[in-house]
């Protein structure tokens, strides 16, 4: 419904993409920088088509989460007007945020991962100091870690909501001298 781009040399519709991290002695250290702050009720699936589609919310359309709660109607600003404002689903002990990439006339929400029927999550909001406050925790877990590599794995949400200030947050782990490579 809205294309989506890949960063790297080239593009694809379909795919999927794996990393295999191996060694004798490897020790890994993950971080989540979610940044998002959850606000309001919560809120219950009631319906979905297929694996990532959520028609009803509440028994309403889905949509109309944001047009009661931030008055954003759907037309074709919906994605950039929500972008802000993730769904945070909690999973195995795991917060997930959700951002819809596109809606129909029907009320439906369209994601790029799954979700499932009697799923409960809140909305979110963001704000950038928020969101850096977060990163600079992160790195310096990572000089306790004394990491030898970095891989960042940015979200195309991110992104669109950081506009120009989206190159800052690699740049922060750019910052910290360590002795292996970056790859982002």
């Amino acid at each position: 419904m809205n294309t989506a781009l890949v960063y790297g040399k080239s593009t694809h519709a379909n795919g999927i993409v794996a990393i295999v991290f191996a060694g004798e002695d490897l020790h890994l250290y993950m971080d989540n920088c979610l940044g998002f702050k959850e606000i309001g009720l919560e809120m219950l699936v009631t319906k979905t088509e297929g694996d990532n589609i959520i028609t009803e919310i509440d028994h309403k359309p889905a949509t109309e989460v944001y047009s009661k709660y931030l008055n954003v109607k759907p037309n074709k600003y919906f994605v950039h007007n929500v972008c802000e404002f993730p769904l945070i689903f909690s999973q195995d002990d795991c917060i997930l945020a959700r951002v819809p990439f596109a809606c129909d006339d029907d009320g439906s929400i369209y994601f790029t991962s799954g979700v499932e029927k009697g799923a409960r999550f809140r909305l979110s909001y963001g704000n950038s100091d928020n969101l850096f406050n977060i990163i600079d925790q992160s790195v310096q877990n990572l000089k306790k870690f004394k990491t030898e590599a970095i891989f960042l794995f940015e979200c195309g949400n991110r992104v669109r909501f950081l506009k120009d200030q989206a190159r800052h947050e690699p740049d922060k782990f750019r910052e910290y001298r360590f002795c292996g490579p970056l790859w982002i």
